[in-house]
């Protein structure tokens, strides 16, 4: 504090200054927001008098914890717009890949035989995944973790350019920036592993583990069975949850030695649980509903007309 009763907002080196990542492919500059009304400039003053003593902030948020939050609550809506991004990748890409499979032509088994790739399972099977999972996120962004998403958006895109070959290189086919786009949003809100480790820590002891299996698995189920598999992966959760209570009571040493002990077991159970979130049949669409597009209230349910095929379908160029 300046004898003037003044503070002094000053960087006085390199090392103090706050760096944000770069979010788009143009770069920019590393700018940081400080939550107080001063002049931008180097050593800015602001009166003392702007300052509230510790304890004594005029607030009925409550703790400083639910204070911080709620001066921060701004920072969700944006976590939200950015895994919102990657979604338009996460579908244009299955979509052109899987169209792309289909148009080119290989060798086939038989001398002379030319087949798309799609004909190989281990090709399309892939793609496949890739759609199913664009599915479930679109369906239930906002439901999910953000994380979840960015994550997935990356991996969907990174699988759909590498089904498609050197072509989905070129600009034109609208493949390459993919990519780099869910790699902008995982970064622009920090580490998404960060943020599961706390997410893991919480879930341990502030989240109610998932009821216990009513039967015993006899492997005779069906792993087409849809309901079978949701309560696999309820059973898979409560392993999980049960495993990371278990070590972290078992670890030694301090708070950090405990939560490594039981670091494996959370992230596995935040996954777990996602997972099961993302593929939760009581949160699937209406009849009627458009993937992307809330249904305004009080509207009826209509069916969704077909797309017409037309020249606005992208093709991969040649």
């Amino acid at each position: 504090m300046h004898r003037a009763r003044e503070f002094v907002l000053h960087t006085p080196h390199e090392g103090a200054r706050t760096y944000l990542p770069n979010t788009s492919p143009a770069g920019g500059p590393k700018s940081a927001v400080v939550a107080a009304r001063v002049l931008v400039g180097d050593r800015a003053r602001t009166p003392a008098s702007n300052r509230t003593p510790p304890g004594r902030a005029p607030s009925g948020v409550g703790s400083p914890r639910k204070r911080f939050l709620h001066a921060i609550r701004r920072v969700t809506v944006g976590k939200l717009c950015m895994s919102a991004s990657t979604l338009v990748g996460s579908r244009a890409a299955p979509a052109i890949a899987v169209r792309y499979v289909y148009l080119r032509h290989i060798s086939g088994p038989v001398a002379g035989e030319r087949v798309p790739p799609a004909a190989h399972r281990s090709h399309l099977a892939r793609l496949l995944a890739c759609t199913a999972t664009a599915y479930a996120m679109t369906f239930l962004h906002g439901t999910v973790t953000e994380r979840w998403i960015t994550w997935q958006a990356r991996d969907i895109t990174i699988e759909s350019r590498e089904r498609c070959g050197a072509r989905a290189l070129f600009p034109v086919n609208g493949l390459a920036e993919f990519t780099a786009n869910a790699d902008g949003a995982i970064t622009a809100e920090g580490d998404n592993l960060a943020v599961w480790c706390k997410a893991g820590a919480e879930m341990i002891f502030g989240h109610v583990a998932a009821p216990e299996p009513a039967t015993p698995a006899a492997g005779q189920k069906s792993l087409t069975d849809r309901t079978f598999l949701r309560r696999a992966l309820a059973a898979a959760e409560r392993h999980w949850h049960l495993t990371a209570r278990r070590d972290v009571r078992g670890g030694t040493g301090d708070a950090l030695g405990r939560w490594n002990h039981a670091s494996a077991a959370a992230l596995a159970l935040v996954e777990t649980y996602t997972v099961g979130q993302a593929t939760d049949p009581r949160r699937g669409l209406r009849p009627g509903h458009r993937p992307g597009y809330p249904r305004r209230p009080g509207r009826p349910a209509h069916p969704v007309p077909a797309r017409p095929a037309g020249p606005a379908q992208r093709t991969p160029a040649c």
